[in-house]
């Protein structure tokens, strides 16, 4: 049999009227009976309550700490891909520009096309493997008929 029977009609009472679990209503009617609503409990400590307020907060911190370093790391994420669109437009210009300076050695190898736009290139992946090889060139065709030396 119960030892406190007035205590625990008193937890099931608070149950009904706030829907709380038994647990929670235990700790509530144990603060309330100790002094005011949010008291320490027997050990001195802090209550459940204000524990879990405790945690909620710190929990609230961490993840605010959390998105702002995610922010940062977007940031330079974006920052380090602007960098890079860059150095490869400047890569271009200089492939451009050396192109142009020479005396056009090596155009002729790429039917007159400076030769960078010869490749086709994959954005920050490297120029693209070459595919299969095309036709074989055709054979020469034969010279023209020799005559015959009957006479």
């Amino acid at each position: 049999m119960t030892q406190d029977k007035a205590r625990k009609t008193a937890i099931r009472q608070r149950m009904g009227e706030t829907g709380e679990p038994y647990s929670v209503a235990r700790h509530a009617v144990q603060d309330e009976a100790a002094g005011a609503p949010g008291a320490a409990d027997e050990a001195g400590g802090p209550s459940y309550l204000e524990q879990a307020r405790d945690l909620a907060e710190r929990a609230r911190r961490r993840a605010d700490e959390a998105q702002e370093e995610a922010d940062r790391a977007q940031e330079a994420a974006e920052r380090a891909s602007e960098e890079a669109d860059h150095a490869e437009e400047l890569a271009c210009q200089a492939e451009d520009f050396a192109s142009e300076a020479g005396d056009g050695a090596g155009e002729e190898d790429s039917g007159g096309w400076p030769r960078h736009r010869g490749r086709r290139m994959h954005s920050r992946r490297g120029p693209v493997p070459p595919g299969p090889p095309g036709p074989p060139e055709p054979p020469e065709p034969p010279g023209p008929p020799r005559p015959s030396g009957s006479g």
